[in-house]
């Protein structure tokens, strides 16, 4: 064989070693990610099915049973979404439908609890001021943490809304500051994946998934320098994909379904149904408290589920992450995504003991425990 043939040969030989090194290398990086989220996601469960509801528990659950019996529709706006993920439970041979249910928004919590530990994790790597020996164990602690919170708890062992609202909105940030940490030549798919779980997560709860999208802004910024406008356009795309699960309740209701509450058959049913305009009606001035009653008792209630320790460590964790350049955006992202849920729940009023009102402290939450264990990091 002629030398130079010989040479091409071994450059041939030398691509296809690389080749199979780069793919021993994903296989082992596949594994250590699924060891890492059964660590995180099934202790979780587990503990969320010991302690779950067979009942329909609190105010909606039982509808959004009814609503699963059949594929039903719940009250404005609809929340096609966890219809048809509720529904999925009459393929559970386990239980009364009330409890199968619930087993579905206990797995779809531990989803949320494995998503915010590795964004707590990829957060942890931004700047290089924690060691990475110890990044994985803090961010599952805080994870777990987080998971064991009233305001997590509760979700997790009832049949309601906020699971999967908590699932696609954990699923979009871990993809998120993923993403944000990638450079010009890096792989952009999980600003799609981040696009899709926003988009779904409207289908879902519009109001909390709308309340993500201003901390959201932060990374997004760092994303559109790195990749440009065009993956940002397309992200659109699948946003609207997202929302395409909407067209679920005319079609749904054109069948009569058992539960149809709204009716929205017609354009202008659907339309009433989508804005929830049964919910936007004035209340007397004198039959609310005023705003700075609302945010005490919101934050009131926050410091007792997290612990006040918590919400002083997590003070100074904001501080180091601020301090440091590289690490400035995630701070910002994660004292947004604390800030806009604790106002939107003080504007909205907020009940003590309610755990509905208490859902929409699931990422406020997560935003003081990150805070936390960045500053036991450092």
């Amino acid at each position: 064989m002629p030398r130079a043939n010989y040479g091409t040969d071994e450059a041939f030989l030398d691509v296809d070693l690389t080749r199979v090194e780069r793919s021993a290398d994903h296989g082992a990086t596949v594994r250590t990610t699924s060891l890492k989220a059964v660590i995180a996601g099934l202790p979780p469960f587990l503990i969320y099915v010991a302690t779950a509801s067979g009942f329909a528990h609190w105010f909606d659950s039982g509808e959004f049973v009814a609503a699963a019996a059949d594929f039903g529709i719940s009250h404005p706006p609809g929340q096609p979404l966890a219809t048809i993920v509720l529904g999925a439970s009459n393929l559970i041979p386990l239980g009364p439908l009330a409890f199968r249910t619930t087993l579905i928004c206990a797995a779809l919590v531990a989803v949320a609890v494995v998503s915010l530990a590795f964004a707590f994790e990829q957060t942890f790597r931004a700047g290089d001021a924690i060691k990475p020996s110890v990044r994985f164990p803090l961010a599952l602690a805080a994870a777990w943490w987080l998971a064991g919170t009233a305001a997590w708890w509760s979700q997790a062992v009832r049949t309601e809304v906020y699971a999967l609202q908590a699932a696609l909105l954990s699923v979009g940030i871990e993809r998120l500051v993923r993403v944000s940490q990638q450079g010009p030549n890096g792989d952009v798919r999980p600003l799609f994946q981040a696009a899709l779980a926003f988009g779904l997560a409207l289908a879902n709860h519009h109001f909390i998934a709308f309340l993500a999208l201003a901390p959201a802004l932060w990374l997004l910024v760092g994303v559109q320098r790195s990749f440009g406008w065009k993956p940002l356009l397309w992200s659109a795309a699948f946003v609207a994909a997202g929302l395409a699960t909407y067209l679920f309740l005319p079609l749904r209701a054109l069948r009569d379904p058992f539960l149809d509450l709204g009716d929205p058959a017609t354009p202008g049913r659907f339309w009433w149904v989508v804005t929830a305009q049964a919910f936007q009606k004035s209340v007397e001035p004198d039959a609310v408290a005023p705003f700075g009653e609302r945010l005490a008792d919101v934050m009131l209630v926050s410091g007792e589920d997290l612990h006040i320790v918590v919400a002083v460590v997590a003070l100074l964790g904001a501080y180091f992450m601020l301090r440091v350049t590289a690490t400035r955006k995630y701070a910002l992202f994660w004292l947004t995504l604390w800030l806009v849920y604790v106002l939107g729940r003080a504007v909205l009023g907020f009940v003590v003991g309610n755990p509905d009102a208490s859902a929409y402290f699931m990422l406020s939450y997560a935003s003081i425990v990150v805070f936390a264990a960045y500053a036991i990091g450092v």
